[in-house]
């Protein structure tokens, strides 16, 4: 499935599909790997793409001058997570390997599938 009709499938092809970092998102996600989630926040002050699948986090950062940075997180690595809505500037933080990353500043409404995608079946992959 395409990532187009997946975003469509989710309810969410609107609000991300042209954003610069989906052209790098494409070419990282697998044939068979299934996005059950996209979001968008602050990651260490810059503006970041985070893309839930059934295997992996994926963070893009993309810049006009730039073909992108991406941050892979595998999804079994994943220890907690919490999604802190609020009316402005929602927040995620996810641990993971001893690490922690918090995106600030994202889409409240997006919670719901946030929580659908973090509770999704880890499938495994052999990328």
């Amino acid at each position: 499935m395409s990532l187009a009709s997946r975003l469509q499938e989710l309810g969410i092809y609107n609000d991300y599909y042209y954003r610069l970092e989906v052209k790098t998102l494409e070419q990282v996600l697998s044939v068979d790997e299934v996005v059950n989630c996209v979001l968008t926040g602050l990651v260490d002050g810059s503006r970041r793409m985070v893309c839930i699948t059934d295997s992996r986090i994926i963070i893009v950062s993309k810049h006009l001058t730039s073909n992108g940075d991406v941050l892979i997180i595998k999804r079994k690595a994943v220890t907690e997570y919490q999604f802190i809505k609020k009316f402005l500037f929602s927040k995620i933080v996810i641990k993971y390997s001893d690490k922690e990353i918090l995106i600030r500043n994202t889409q409240g409404k997006i919670k719901k599938l946030f929580e659908y995608a973090m509770n999704y079946k880890i499938k495994e992959y052999d990328k």
